[in-house]
């Protein structure tokens, strides 16, 4: 296939002057097994593989078409489509496409190095999941309460191959495996549940075992005794996010924002659809970046054009710098953000690995929030003076997700779990919800540990699924602010 499209988009110059053509072939496969418990719920195969066709005019207009069979007869019939598409573009004045003179400057791109065609066995994942199913089970043993465990584990490869009008090929191939835990407590008609997942590249992710294992096993009496623990009172807090909360929340409250179509109708980073670059934003020492990264599973090098993806840095010491541009959006550098779920999708822009980072008030953390005992974290905490024993924190621990919306500027988050610190003692809640202006936990932040913390999830848009990576400091430190409400 790939020497089919190669070849046939080298008649592409002397097909149509004046027309620039980018076609874009994604093959993505796909096995996915399920558990309930110690069964086997669900084995699946997938394989998505199609063409996409785009052109551009020279005064900007866009056709797209695509099909799912790759011969040469169906690339003639794709791109007869794309003119058609583009003929009608040009009829009824759509909106021009400003950013499409930057195709003609891609770069030759390749990392096919990881293209394979082995499978899992599936004995060797069942033995996988059920000898830690096993192991949980021995450690929820207890008869006071119930127990149930779904778990998942999915093998994804993803080859894609662009080529436009200047015979300019950008090619990668990328395989990664993802495992997921989900336990589930029932106790005097409570439940609460607990989530673990782990991704590494191919077979590596077997080697996540013990590290699934002890992550259950620390969060045993966290887990149990939350049943008894009583609610927070709402109000405002100094507030300490540990680092799955902090990681999720500047996905969805600042990635989000920093999304060219965001910013092109208003954002907090926006003034008029155009980023209010140089202006000053939040504290100097503040940085948010999104990249993508090899060895994560949302690794993108290249844009669905073909460009070259960049590094955004979307707030650089604390000013408004740059956003997540895409075709529609950028002219002479493009950070090239376009991504897709599947072949016949049109590109928007996405994020890849969205970063909060400190260039200062960062301290060292020994203690590990996901191993360690509150009370030690709390006690390392205090013998540093990153926190005074006369003020009161709220530790909230574990994401439950949240909602944001990015042209207002506002978000509800959750936490699972909270920690009262205070003179010295912690105290469990039931998880919280907090809520305010996204600009204001910006404001708020006073130290971050060196240390980082990284999730890994799903993120959708518009319909359409994609990886996606967050890092941030493994612990936040917040004051208490009047726009940030705990419930």
């Amino acid at each position: 296939m790939r020497e089919t499209i190669i070849k046939f988009a080298k008649k592409l110059k002397s097909k149509d002057l004046g027309i620039f053509y980018v076609i874009r072939y994604t093959k993505t496969g796909s096995t996915y097994m399920s558990f309930v418990n110690d069964k086997l719920d669900k084995l699946l195969s997938s394989k998505d593989e199609g063409l996409a066709s785009g052109c551009f005019s020279q005064e900007g207009y866009m056709g797209f078409a695509t099909t799912n069979i790759c011969d040469n007869n169906s690339i003639d019939i794709l791109l007869e489509n794309t003119r058609k598409s583009m003929s009608i573009a040009r009829e009824n004045n759509f909106e021009k496409v400003v950013g499409w003179k930057c195709l003609t400057k891609c770069k030759n791109f390749t990392d096919n190095s990881e293209l394979f065609d082995e499978q899992f066995k599936r004995q060797d994942v069942e033995s996988f999941i059920l000898d830690i199913y096993k192991k949980i089970k021995a450690i929820y043993s207890e008869k006071s309460y119930s127990i149930s465990l779904n778990s998942f584990l999915s093998l994804v490869k993803k080859h894609k191959l662009i080529i436009n009008s200047n015979n300019i090929v950008a090619e990668y191939a990328y395989p990664y495996t993802q495992t997921g835990f989900m336990l589930t407590i029932t106790k005097n008609s409570l439940t609460q549940s607990y989530y673990v997942s782990k991704d590494a590249k191919l077979w590596e992710i077997f080697n996540s075992k013990t590290e699934i294992i002890d992550e259950f096993k620390n969060v045993k009496s966290r887990l149990l005794n939350w049943f008894d623990a009583k609610k927070v009172e709402p109000g405002k807090y100094n507030l300490i996010l540990d680092g799955s909360v902090a990681s999720v929340f500047v996905h969805e409250a600042f990635g989000h924002t920093a999304e060219s179509d965001t910013i092109k109708l208003e954002s907090p980073l926006a003034r008029n659809g155009k980023i209010r670059k140089g202006e000053k934003f939040t504290k100097s020492y503040i940085n948010i970046y999104d990249e993508t990264i090899k060895q994560r599973r949302s690794y993108t090098p290249i844009g669905e054009y073909g460009n070259v993806r960049n590094r955004t840095d979307i707030i650089k010491n604390g000013r408004i710098n740059d956003f997540l541009s895409d075709l529609s959006t950028y002219d002479e550098i493009p950070n090239a953000t376009e991504r897709i779920e599947s072949f016949d999708d049109i590109p928007i822009s996405r994020m890849a690995c969205t970063v909060l980072s400190l260039s200062g008030n960062t301290f060292d953390l020994i203690n590990d929030p996901q191993f360690n005992k509150v009370q030690d974290i709390y006690q390392e905490l205090l013998e540093k003076n990153v926190i005074k024993k006369t003020e009161k924190y709220l530790y909230l621990i574990n994401s439950g997700g949240g909602t944001v919306l990015a042209q207002i500027g506002t978000f509800q988050f959750s936490s699972s779990f909270t920690y009262e610190l205070y003179m010295g003692k912690t105290m469990l809640y039931k998880g919280v919800s907090f809520g305010g202006k996204t600009l204001s936990v910006l404001n708020a932040i006073k130290k971050g540990s060196k240390s980082m913390y990284t999730f890994s999830g799903d993120c959708s848009r518009l319909g359409q699924y994609v990886p996606v990576y967050g890092m941030a400091p493994r612990m936040l430190i917040l004051k208490e602010q009047n726009d940030i409400i705990v419930n």
